[in-house]
């Protein structure tokens, strides 16, 4: 986000001038008049300054509670290709962190079948099974904390504004959480059945 603040100074100037004469005369009687008249001159100038500030992009430790709707972009340290994650929602207690339905943006990893890199990914859950196991724990190391548990819930489908950013519309699993494991693809993020409903971790 950016913020915009705009300062407005005015000054004012002001100059005179004054002219003076004397007229003399004489006769029986002398008499000596003299008239002074001023006229001042007043001219307003204004300036005007932006100061634009732009703030930080989120970094790993920046999870932000509450409901966010994929709105968040948190970085995270590329492991098993994870390079950001978003979330539907976030839960924070004390240092374990609930974050629920999360994306990834993967790169620079590898992939079984016809996925490709730098795209976004909803993450399969497989009901609590080595597979959701692995993507969770992939997600909780990425943010440079450890997997602590995950859903263990059936279902269908992600909720919200993922698709803003899952675009083509699609999910990926992992079978087992090292680095030279390829994700695979997992039919469409919308209608996936097991998605991670929640990936719990811990700092």
């Amino acid at each position: 986000p950016t913020t915009t603040s705009t300062t407005t100074t005015t000054s004012t100037t002001s100059s005179s001038s004054s002219t003076s004469s004397t007229t003399s005369s004489s006769s029986s009687t002398s008499s000596t008049t003299s008239t002074t008249s001023s006229s001042s001159t007043s001219s307003t100038s204004k300036t005007t300054s932006t100061t634009t500030s732009t703030t930080a992009p989120t970094t790993a430790n920046g999870l932000l509670p509450g409901l966010q709707d994929y709105a968040i972009a948190v970085i995270g340290n590329g492991y098993h290709g994870i390079q950001m994650i978003r979330y539907s929602s976030v839960t924070i207690t004390g240092n374990i962190f609930v974050i629920n339905y999360p994306i990834v943006y993967l790169s620079g990893t590898t992939f079984s079948t016809t996925y490709v890199n730098n795209a976004w990914y909803a993450v399969h859950g497989g009901c609590g099974n080595a597979n959701g196991i692995a993507g969770c724990t992939g997600v909780c190391k990425a943010l440079s904390k450890n997997y602590f548990n995950m859903t263990t819930d059936c279902g269908t489908g992600f909720i919200g504004s993922f698709a803003t950013y899952v675009n083509p519309d699609r999910a990926v699993y992992t079978s087992a959480d090292t680095v030279s494991t390829p994700w695979t693809d997992y039919n469409q993020a919308s209608t996936c059945s097991n998605p991670m409903f929640y990936c719990t971790c811990s700092s």
